[in-house]
């Protein structure tokens, strides 16, 4: 199957690479189809993830079939009347699913946990009847499609919003990779994580800035938008400027929290200062007398 494939030099779509996939199995291609390809008309994205929410639900599928015959039940590891352990309907199942995945991501567990004895081990006991996935289906199809899931919500509330600030800092992760993320906030204060980008290989210039900062601004319409935060940085103000010069409706504002912990930075660190020398000098004359 023919997919585009990004340069990571010039950051160009190349429509004429092929990629090669190892396993493929249609969901995975929907999933890339519904929000990773980036050459793919929005209705086309929209028809996949709306096909992923509605395969989402159904029991047929390949993966599950193939879940069925593989993975071990959990009354596999102990000596369980068969007759009685009631089944859990398809909605307990799912939303139990659900729960499960929410708790791996959001408490960072590997996913191998899931297979560990004493785990499924604890699962038995608090509910027989449940049926775990394996640590391949959570990781991979229970995974993607819960991040399927959560950004068609996402664009959802956003489409219905306005006056969003964008906001966008980047730092360097233990691996020393430059990592931006760009939040979009709305004016009830929620706040949504809208894209985490590794900029490594692109230069931090004002321009490229300025590109990134408008690409997630057209994504959702610009008209939505009523400010552009950054630090105040040379190339984040700059940024700024830009998009406030080519969008006159965007306010071009300053991070205030980054100015007030940079003050308070600076006057507790005289502050500091002044009272260890001064202690110093306290200490040395004690000395001295003694």
């Amino acid at each position: 199957m023919p997919l585009n494939k990004t340069n990571k030099k010039t950051r160009q779509i190349e429509p004429e690479q092929t990629l090669k996939w190892t396993r493929g199995r249609p969901q995975e291609l929907q999933v890339y189809l519904a929000k990773d390809c980036l050459n793919v008309d929005e209705k086309t994205r929209r028809e996949y993830i709306q096909k992923i929410l509605q395969l989402y639900n159904d029991d047929d599928t390949e993966d599950n079939k193939r879940f069925r015959i593989e993975q071990l039940n959990i009354t596999d590891f102990w000596d369980v009347d068969q007759n009685s352990v009631e089944p859990l309907s398809k909605q307990k199942q799912e939303a139990i699913d659900q729960c499960l995945l929410k708790a791996f991501v959001c408490c960072s567990t590997p996913f191998a946990v899931v297979e560990n004895p004493f785990f499924v081990d604890l699962i038995r006991k608090l509910q027989p009847g449940y049926k775990l996935p394996s640590r391949e289906k959570l990781a991979g199809i229970m995974f993607s499609h819960a991040v399927v899931r959560i950004e068609d919500q996402v664009n959802s509330i956003l489409g219905k919003a306005m006056n969003l600030t964008l906001g966008l800092d980047g730092w360097t992760n233990p691996s020393g990779h430059s990592i931006y993320n760009f939040i979009i906030m709305t004016h009830d204060r929620r706040k949504f994580l809208y894209r985490l980008q590794d900029f490594s290989i692109i230069k931090h210039t004002a321009q490229n800035l300025a590109s990134e900062i408008e690409d997630v601004l057209q994504k959702i319409g610009p008209d939505k938008f009523a400010a552009v935060i950054t630090d105040n940085a040379a190339n984040c103000a700059l940024a700024r400027s830009i998009i406030s010069e080519k969008y006159p409706f965007i306010v071009n504002t300053r991070c205030i929290a980054h100015c007030v912990n940079l003050i308070t930075k600076d006057v507790l660190g005289k502050f500091l200062s002044i009272f260890l020398n001064y202690f110093i000098n306290l200490l040395n004359i004690l000395v001295i007398n003694n």
